[in-house]
């Protein structure tokens, strides 16, 4: 499973650190999709030395709209 993330977290710091988003201002997919995939990273240790992407996810996992579909589908990682 971990060979499929993003093995240079730097790309997503850079993408995030003016954004607030992915892609800019505005919250899209790319962001929800990319919030599954960073928490994976989180819990696996692989986001310690990239606080933007660290930032980032913790404010996806704020947003009202995530939280609705965890309590719909449950946790993003074990």
């Amino acid at each position: 499973l971990l060979g499929g993330l993003p093995r240079d977290w730097q790309h997503v710091a850079n993408a995030v650190t003016p954004g607030p988003y992915l892609l800019g201002g505005q919250l899209t997919l790319a962001d929800m999709q990319m919030s599954y995939i960073a928490a994976i990273a989180a819990s696996s240790g692989m986001l310690e030395k990239h606080p933007h992407v660290r930032g980032y996810l913790t404010k996806l996992m704020k947003l009202p709209a995530l939280q609705r579909a965890l309590e719909k589908g449950g946790p993003m990682t074990n």
